[in-house]
């Protein structure tokens, strides 16, 4: 028959096997509060229940200490378990502190729980089929392996995962595998794993086959992980991170390898990566890697400085990079790049996606690199805008903010930007293709200080559809102040109100290879002044219906301008 009752206040304490067992066969029942038991330094489990009935009612307030075997060893139907588990204590044994094994769902309450410097895991616990409940608040720290190891074979479905504390264990801090996916506005929240020997925070869906939707990761803290294993502070491995899921407000700092990975095996859909923290990690600081594509995903507002490789890394593998962000992130003081983002072979950039507002200064090696495919992706339609690249480069010779793809086109700027003081160029474009359909724009920046050239574009098609490189400021730079080169015609396009003085090299080249400046085209009111060889050094086949005035060159060291083609820019000023 079913057990209808309290069993509260026992002690079985220092007896040779388990402190106290329970059993619940499939033909009974438990229905009340099994409460306020000690059962410590016995040589087999503290407290023991296994059985398949119904269990309901509280599991709560018990403490098993300093026993030879498990503290809590509880194997149950979870389907038929409607008691919640809170303030149990499980602390000192020589197996793990608390297991629990359910082989069905768990929809109930596992909260403020404490199991510290056990021989093995803190907290063990097995869900077969399905999470729904709340693990909260519970604590298992100094444990010899995982501190909290969460194992659920179906799906994590609207539970709550927070505040829980996982730290200075021999393992990893809080450890969570899941079998297929995690959805509908489960939360992962405000968990703490610091100073473990492994990973802090673990979270791994199907092992990376798994979903992660409409949930959210946030405000979790994962420091001074891994120092002597190399291990991360926060891994995350799913496949669609999408649906609106966020993984934001994260800490990630001091860590043995990155502070934040990012495996997606799919597509990072309409979701955010957004107000991390992530410094002075042995790795990256945050790295998330994109088997699909980015489609109006955020990656924003993150904080990635004094890391040992990358600041932030953002690899897109398998498609395109469409209406997504990387905007407003800080990555300074890495000891690589401080944003390097790359598109994989056949991918592009497109749809409205910006990269704006960042700063990444004092790195090492680059500040901002995206890479398109190599060079053979396009970048259409999309902004690099009001960046701040400081003082890069220390390593080499590295630029500021560089861009390399095949066509920038559809309306895409490259605007606003400060880069200055790098140890080559400040802005570095680097096209296969052509700046066309437009208008696009490369303007109001300020390249100065920097050891190569201030702005230098490079492409291998032609200007044209309204293009403006205008109202630029590259002053003081060791070699040129605007360099641009193309192996085909500059049409309909502009080139004005740029100002380029103390230049080591030229203040401004336009070499087009002998092709033409045409169709338009208009390089007026250019401020070339005291620049340490030509004003204005152009390479231009003829100049058909252009504009070329109001521009001033003087004190030069060579010539106002130096003319290597048919025709010279610049001629409404007379040589120095």
């Amino acid at each position: 028959d079913s057990f209808e009752g309290d069993i509260v206040g026992n002690t079985a304490n220092g007896n040779e096997g388990t402190g106290i067992q329970m059993d619940v066969p499939s033909v009974a029942g438990f229905s009340g509060s099994f409460s306020g038991t000690t059962a410590n330094e016995n040589s087999g489990e503290g407290i023991a229940i296994e059985g398949d009935a119904a269990f309901a009612g509280d599991l709560s307030g018990n403490r098993a200490n300093r026993n030879g075997g498990r503290g809590f060893d509880v194997s149950a139907d979870g389907g038929n378990w409607t008691a919640d588990i809170t303030d149990n204590t499980a602390n000192g044994n020589t197996g793990d502190g608390m297991r629990f094994e359910f082989d069905d769902d768990f929809a109930e309450t596992f909260s403020g729980n404490t199991a510290n410097n056990n021989d093995d895991e803190g907290i063990q616990f097995e869900v077969e089929d399905d999470l729904r409940g709340v693990l909260a608040n519970n604590t298992a720290n100094g444990n010899a392996d995982n501190g909290f190891d969460l194992e659920v074979g179906g799906q994590i479905d609207a539970a709550s995962i927070g505040g829980n504390i996982a730290s200075n264990n021999g393992g990893g801090g809080l450890v969570i595998a899941v079998g297929d996916k995690i959805d509908d506005g489960s939360r992962i929240e405000g968990n703490t794993a610091n100073n473990n020997v492994g990973i802090g925070i673990e979270l791994d869906v199907d092992g990376g086959g798994g979903d992660f939707e409409g949930s959210t990761f946030l405000d979790n803290t994962a420091n001074g992980n891994g120092l002597a294993a190399g291990e991360s502070g926060i891994v995350v491995n799913v496949d669609d991170f999408e649906d609106g899921s966020a993984m934001n407000g994260n800490m990630a700092i001091g860590n043995g390898d990155r502070g934040i990975d990012v495996a997606i095996g799919g597509n990072f859909t309409g979701d955010s990566i957004s107000g991390n923290t992530a410094s002075r990690n042995a790795g990256d600081g945050i790295r998330v890697v994109v088997g699909g594509a980015i489609e109006n995903g955020a990656i924003d507002n993150n904080t990635a400085n004094d890391n040992g490789d990358e600041g932030i890394q953002i690899d897109v593998e398998g498609g395109d990079f469409d209406g997504g962000s990387v905007s407003g992130n800080t990555a300074n003081g890495n000891t690589e790049t401080g944003i390097a983002v790359t598109i994989g072979t056949g991918g592009k950039v497109n749809d409205g996606s910006s990269f704006d507002g960042n700063t990444a200064s004092n790195n090492s090696e680059n500040g901002i690199v995206i890479d398109v495919d190599g060079g053979d992706g396009d970048f259409e339609g999309s902004t690099i805008d009001d960046n701040m690249v400081i003082g890069n480069g220390s390593a080499g010779s590295f630029s500021g903010l560089v861009l390399i793809a095949d066509e920038f086109q559809d309306g895409s700027s490259i605007d606003g930007n400060t880069a200055n003081g790098n140890s080559d160029h400040g802005i570095d474009v680097d096209l296969s293709g052509d700046i066309a359909d437009g208008p696009n724009s490369i303007s109001s920046n300020t390249a100065s200080s920097n050891d190569g050239d201030g702005i230098h574009i490079r492409l291998e098609g032609k200007v044209d559809d309204g293009t403006a490189v205008d109202d630029n400021t590259a002053n003081m730079n060791g070699d040129d102040g605007i360099d641009i080169a193309l192996d085909a015609d500059f049409e309909g396009s502009t080139i004005n109100g740029n100002t380029a003085n103390g230049n080591g090299g030229d203040g401004i080249v336009v070499d087009l290879d002998d092709n033409d400046f045409e169709d338009g085209s208009s390089f007026a009111n250019n401020t070339t002044n005291d620049n340490g060889d030509d004003g204005v050094d152009s390479n231009v086949d003829e100049e058909a219906g252009i504009t070329d005035s109001g521009n001033v060159q003087t004190g030069n060291a060579d010539d106002a301008r130096d003319d290597n083609g048919t025709d010279d820019l610049g001629d409404n000023v007379p040589d120095n």
